[in-house]
């Protein structure tokens, strides 16, 4: 409607009136104790489960987005400064972003894919496959879930696992970083956000916690006033 009325198509306004209703979706990202629980489920025996945990937990340690992170085989490892990062273009944004390879990925790649990145999943797959694993390894405390259906507010609890999908990996990779008191700019620069507004989308511990972080630095050891 905004591109026609520049073209002077038609003088009509009041499209304008319109307001997009825009709901919070439940999004979540997975505690530490629950990427080790994760990371540690035995899978041998289910091999198309084991690769989707493998690439899942990559993601949660380079915070890229699944678009990214689900065919690994496609980018390239570098060495620099006696470290190894996987270098990778991003598809959405066509930003470059080097991601280190950290002892977890390290592990996995030695362990089952001969120190290789392991091959591509769909992202298809990996969002339906990480529920399932993620009720294997009794991710299940019960969220709180929003939802509006004809109109009206739903306030349903589900297990956590049923919220899990591939994006997750991205959130638990900032929201992490930021609970352990890295600088958002710092973890911005790792996961290639562009504008802080979209980065702050991805933290979801709850707001006492960020606060109770925030008043725990040295600007407010003391008060302003001296006693």
């Amino acid at each position: 409607m905004n591109a026609s009325i520049y073209e002077d198509l038609h003088t009509n306004l009041k499209y304008k009136k319109f307001k997009i209703l825009v709901e919070v979706t439940t999004a979540v990202f997975l505690e530490l104790e629950e990427l080790k629980k994760l990371y540690e489920l035995d899978l041998k025996d289910k091999p198309h489960y084991e690769l989707a945990r493998d690439i899942f937990i990559i993601g949660c340690e380079i915070g890229q987005r699944i678009s990214d992170y689900h065919n690994l085989k496609q980018y390239t490892i570098i060495d620099y400064s006696g470290e190894k990062y996987i270098k990778i273009k991003q598809e959405k944004t066509q930003k470059e972003v080097l991601c280190k390879i950290t002892p977890v990925i390290s592990r996995i790649m030695k362990d089952r894919y001969n120190d290789s990145l392991p091959p591509k999943i769909t992202e298809q797959k990996l969002n339906s496959y990480i529920k399932i694993i993620g009720k294997m390894a009794e991710i299940n405390t019960q969220i709180k879930n929003e939802i509006t259906r004809g109109g009206s507010k739903v306030i349903e609890y589900k297990p956590k696992y049923d919220f899990i999908m591939g994006h997750s990996a991205r959130r638990t990779f900032c929201t992490l970083k930021y609970k352990a008191g890295m600088q958002v700019h710092s973890i911005m620069e790792l996961s290639g956000h562009t504008t802080v507004k979209e980065f702050m989308k991805y933290i979801r511990n709850p707001k006492e916690e960020r606060v109770s972080q925030i008043t725990e630095t040295n600007a407010f050891k003391n008060s302003c006033i001296s006693i």
